[in-house]
């Protein structure tokens, strides 16, 4: 019998172990790593602390600049026996383009514990934009080709949307958005979409973004305006202009479903999405239950051995 429980015990710490938790005694400190690379300067740095002697536990959050040392920028209150909870990073922390580190110390009674580190990448310059801009009218009469070659721009590019409105003057955002394809930089490619409604003209554009969500300029048909979201600015307007190129790559448009206006999908200018969100409060729950299990077994294991004298 006593070998099973410390088999428990054992099976116990190692699954706290592959969760990325830090331990020491009876308190626990986990924190979560931000989405990375990032455009945005305000995100989130989550935590979750526990302490089984159900003490309040305060946890403190440092940030480190390239070549600095480590400050602290926020101190969180959490009820006692410990809770998830977060520390807020805007623009006193984030101020260049560069890769900064985050950790949490978390504190009870006498007892102090400090996570791991986690490094989040701020970027808030975009990519190049596309060139060699053309599309073709397909036999069909209803399709058309779409070819463009990416900006040479050191690898910044990550993807190119396709953006389609039955006005020459449009935004380039998720409501007119009808495809988009993953690719690097100075690539030559083309999409091939089919119109919703053959009898009706429609106007395109197209835009490069990077990994952290950064957009380039709009490249599309000649003489309209295409207005494009920017972080934190509202919306800008860029006129468009044409030209030709030769295309090697072939996609498919995915969003041929009668929409005059282009088929609405989620936001990828380097947001969380509530996806994301909820499953890092998933994480958050799970590692709870877990924690959970881990005092039960604690209790056990003390009672048992208390029995047995």
């Amino acid at each position: 019998m006593k070998k099973i429980i410390n088999i428990v015990v054992v099976f116990g710490f190692l699954l706290f172990l592959s969760l990325g938790e830090i331990f020491a005694g009876s308190l626990t400190v986990r924190i979560e790593k931000p989405s990375s690379p990032t455009s945005k300067k305000d995100f989130r740095i989550d935590f979750v602390s526990l302490d089984l002697e159900q003490r309040t536990v305060q946890v403190d959050c440092y940030y480190k600049k390239p070549g600095g040392s480590f400050s602290l920028f926020e101190s969180k209150n959490l009820k006692a026996g410990g809770d998830s909870g977060y520390c807020q990073v805007d623009s006193g922390e984030i101020s260049e383009r560069r890769v900064y580190d985050f950790y949490v110390v978390a504190n009870a009674g006498s007892d102090s514990i400090t996570s791991a580190s986690v490094a989040v990448e701020y970027d808030d310059i975009g990519p190049g934009t596309p060139t060699d801009y053309s599309r073709v009218k397909q036999l069909d009469g209803c399709s058309y080709e779409i070819k463009f070659k990416t900006a040479n721009d050191n690898n910044e590019t990550a993807k190119v949307e396709l953006y389609r409105s039955m006005s020459a003057n449009f935004t380039a955002d998720s409501n007119t958005r009808i495809t988009q394809v993953g690719m690097g930089s100075n690539l030559e490619s083309k999409f091939f979409t089919t119109l919703p409604d053959c009898a009706k003209e429609y106007f395109f554009a197209i835009r490069a973004f990077d990994g952290a969500g950064n957009g380039s300029g709009v490249v599309g048909d000649m003489g309209g305006v295409v207005s494009i979201p920017r972080v934190g600015e509202g919306v800008g307007a860029i006129r468009v202009n044409e030209s030709q190129i030769l295309g090697e790559e072939t996609l498919q448009d995915e969003a041929s479903n009668g929409e005059e206006e282009g088929t609405p999908s989620p936001e990828v200018l380097g947001g969380e999405t509530d996806v994301a969100e909820e499953e890092k409060k998933g994480t958050n729950r799970l590692f709870l239950w877990v924690a959970g299990i881990g005092v039960l077994m604690g209790m056990g294991l003390v009672f048992f051995r208390r029995q047995r004298k």
